[in-house]
């Protein structure tokens, strides 16, 4: 904890963080589940450079803003699903490989571990942000990456993918097709008038008809109601609050008595 400490106090070192609010920000980050170095980028507002700079400082190794253009490298990339996972990359510079790592909080102590425990490390091993590694990884791949995107469906789901399926014959009549279906539309209002006008009056009158003779389809007789009998009825509580209101009485009354309804019982309220 005391290393974890002592780098996220590196990193913050301009904001003048005691041990105990180093690790109350510690905390805050792991209880959300966040690498430390993108919480205090977000919450903070500090760069990626400027995080992998004083981590690299702090570490004792080399930091450098991007990984250099026109160096040997390995052609090995993994598989495209992986790119987002890769933390460092190994380049030829002089007469030594060079590891251009942008690695978590927690790859930071590792490294740091491994420097102290042995120190040639360092001139093999040097830190870049975040965003220059997946800068440089997407440019490597970048072939791999487009070819990615037109052929994947193809490739793991070929049933789902027309163009393995479509026969030739097929293509070159559906673009036949769509060039005829698009020289119709140029053409229709010059030379077709007399016979699209046949359809669109079948288009609007047709639903008018239908609507038309709606209106003299005679409607069919009303089912006729049987009243069931008092005991099937069910009991309904009716309650019919007045104030003030004395005038309404012998008409409320009038309209309560002309109700098809047995009367269980009368309490006045």
């Amino acid at each position: 904890m005391s290393d974890a400490l002592g780098l996220l106090r590196a990193i913050l070192r301009d904001k003048s963080l005691s041990e105990g609010d180093a690790r109350e920000l510690l905390a805050q980050a792991l209880e959300r589940e966040i690498d430390p170095l993108l919480y205090c980028a977000a919450e903070l507002g500090l760069g990626p450079r400027l995080i992998m700079e004083r981590a690299a400082a702090w570490a004792g190794m080399a930091y450098y803003p991007k990984i250099p253009d026109g160096l040997p490298g390995r052609s090995d990339l993994p598989i495209l699903e992986a790119l987002r996972a890769v933390q460092s990359c190994r380049m030829q510079l002089f007469d030594r490989h060079v590891s251009f790592a942008a690695p978590d909080f927690f790859g930071v102590l590792r490294l740091r571990r491994a420097v102290l425990h042995k120190p040639s490390l360092r001139n093999r091993i040097c830190l870049v942000p975040g965003p220059a590694l997946r800068d440089y990884l997407a440019l490597s791949a970048a072939e791999n990456l487009i070819d990615e995107a037109r052929q994947r469906l193809a490739r793991r789901w070929p049933y789902a993918s027309a163009q393995l399926e479509l026969t030739k014959p097929v293509r070159y009549g559906f673009l036949v097709a769509v060039v005829l279906l698009t020289t119709l539309i140029l053409v229709a209002p010059y030379v077709a008038q007399i016979w699209l006008l046949p359809l669109v009056l079948m288009l609007l009158v047709a639903p008018a008809s239908i609507r038309l003779a709606a209106v003299f389809e005679p409607l069919p007789p009303p089912p006729k109601l049987t009243r069931p009998a008092d005991v099937e009825l069910p009991i309904y509580s009716v309650l019919i609050p007045l104030r003030n209101e004395a005038a309404m009485v012998p008409q409320l009354f009038r309209a309560m008595r002309a109700l098809d309804y047995p009367a269980l019982c009368r309490k006045r309220m």
